[in-house]
């Protein structure tokens, strides 16, 4: 039986804490964390696309069928993880406090975390349920593309709004 790739993936923040560099501040290492999720959140789903898109039709009593189900419930997990990261302690707030202008498209990236939760939720309850043939298959590994591409442009305005915020606090913005 395959291995699950998320279970390599660093499960608290503290576990990089000597692996961060030479940050300043708390923010600066919190935000080097949200590069380091980022980029795993990436791999993940990306990782998961492509598994899904190589799966021939396969019996739903399958170990391939119960992995790639796992992978699914393990990669939603994760997300769920990733955005109480982000949510911690306020969403962004030493961000904001650096460049409170931005706090309205924080307060929207914010919101997205929901919608986006929610909808990656119905695509883990649609996989479970599912019969396992190619054509379902084919279908949740689109919509989990399309999911993905979506994911990655929340995560560039996330990162987008955190740089205008350290141009500010530096005298640029």
């Amino acid at each position: 039986m395959p291995q699950n790739p998320i279970k390599s993936f660093r499960e608290t923040p503290a576990a990089v804490s000597g692996f961060v560099g030479d940050a300043r501040t708390d923010g600066e290492l919190w935000v080097r964390e949200l590069d380091l999720q980022h980029l795993d959140l990436r791999g993940v789903f990306v990782m998961l696309t492509e598994r899904i898109e190589r799966v021939p039709t396969i019996d739903d009593r399958s170990d391939s069928h119960s992995d790639l189900l796992e992978f699914v419930a393990d990669a939603s997990q994760l997300l769920e993880a990733h955005f109480a990261f982000e949510e911690a302690g306020g969403y962004l707030s030493d961000v904001l406090a650096i460049a409170p202008r931005l706090s309205d498209r924080a307060a929207r990236l914010q919101r997205d975390h929901d919608h986006l939760a929610a909808r990656f939720s119905k695509l883990a309850t649609y996989a479970r349920g599912m019969r396992a043939t190619y054509q379902n298959w084919k279908r949740l590994g689109m919509a989990i593309g399309e999911f993905t591409q979506d994911l990655r442009l929340h995560e560039s305005e996330e990162n987008r709004l955190i740089q205008e915020a350290f141009l500010d606090d530096l005298g640029g913005g």
